[in-house]
């Protein structure tokens, strides 16, 4: 049967294959990679996460980084930090937007996105339709704010020109080869935030949502000067998860970021955290906000402050601001 004028013709397996693969949307922001034509393409990027699990626990302690550039797009509109590291005799590379001339006399600020499509850029842009909107308001002009960019968002996409690869064609692709997509980005964040501790005297990290769990992870093996974890943790998750495979996937996790070792973890740690919750969420971090589950586990921390607040899924901009002021920012 000859296609009809609504339905493309596709030449060969791999292209038929190509139309249940590239349905996610694609930034129109300039994009770093070239368009992919091949099984073969998809499988070399994919390959370029492949980080495997027993490397995340100790990562930030043994990557090392090897290089670091800057990179231009859109016309010169957009700014890019591109890291060149090694963890484990694989060379990896992470990127952040950037300050267009960020200055090392500043403290640094990097801000890691929660779950959705694309997130990065709108933080960058402090775009008010933005969920993560407040934190670049919060963190002021004090701070030269990077916003990580996870694999295959934004303007690292791995795209066919019109799409880009959705999470079906690469989460158990990793998993059932023992590495992880979240251990892959969260590592990268890792060496970011490794990289910015060796230009600036101060750094801070900050997350929402999914966002808010990568930047604990960061958090708790580079000791940043501080970190703002707005609905990123609770101790309800230790026995009961509600997510699916867009959120954080790391097998072991659960065993060495259990409630208790977290815990002990900030203790004999020299970051300042912040936990926030709000009223108006939803479920998990609702009762967070209400009944402080976690606020109470973590209350014998003395380098933890937690707070409820009146409004839903956001950084509460005023107690992010007066948290950040007491170490100057």
């Amino acid at each position: 049967m000859n296609p009809t004028a609504n339905e493309p013709s596709y030449g060969g397996p791999d292209q038929e294959i190509f139309k249940h693969a590239f349905t996610d949307p694609l930034s129109p922001c300039e994009q770093v990679y070239p368009p992919l034509a091949t099984l073969d393409d998809i499988h070399a990027m994919n390959s370029s996460v492949a980080m495997p699990v027993d490397r995340f626990f100790t990562a930030y302690a043994d990557l090392q980084i090897v290089g670091a550039d800057s990179l231009a797009l859109d016309g010169g509109d957009t700014h890019l930090l591109r890291l060149t590291y090694t963890l484990g005799g694989d060379t990896f590379h992470a990127h952040a937007y950037a300050p267009a001339h960020p200055q090392t006399a500043r403290p640094a600020a990097l801000v890691t996105p929660g779950s959705g499509l694309n997130c990065s850029e709108g933080i960058y842009r402090n775009d008010p339709e933005s969920y993560h909107y407040g934190i670049v308001e919060a963190l002021g002009d004090a701070c030269n704010t990077y916003v990580f960019i996870k694999p295959n968002e934004d303007c690292l996409a791995f795209h066919n020109g019109s799409g880009k690869l959705n999470i079906n064609f690469f989460v158990n692709w990793l998993l059932n080869r023992a590495q992880s997509f979240s251990a892959a980005y969260i590592v990268g964040a890792m060496a970011v935030t490794k990289y910015l501790q060796g230009r600036h005297d101060a750094v801070v990290l900050a997350g929402l949502s999914q966002g808010g769990g990568a930047t604990l992870l960061t958090a708790l093996q580079s000791q940043p000067t501080a970190a703002v974890i707005a609905s990123g943790f609770s101790v309800i998750m230790d026995r009961i998860q509600w997510s699916g495979h867009n959120q954080i996937i790391i097998p072991g996790i659960g065993q060495a970021y259990s409630n208790e070792n977290v815990r002990e973890k900030i203790k004999a740690s020299p970051t300042q955290f912040l936990f926030t919750y709000g009223k108006q969420e939803s479920v998990i971090y609702r009762l967070e906000a209400e009944e402080h589950y976690s606020c109470d586990f973590l209350a014998e921390c003395p380098n933890v402050r937690c707070e409820s607040h009146h409004e839903g899924h956001i950084f509460h901009v005023g107690i992010t601001s007066d948290f950040l002021r007491g170490f100057g920012l």
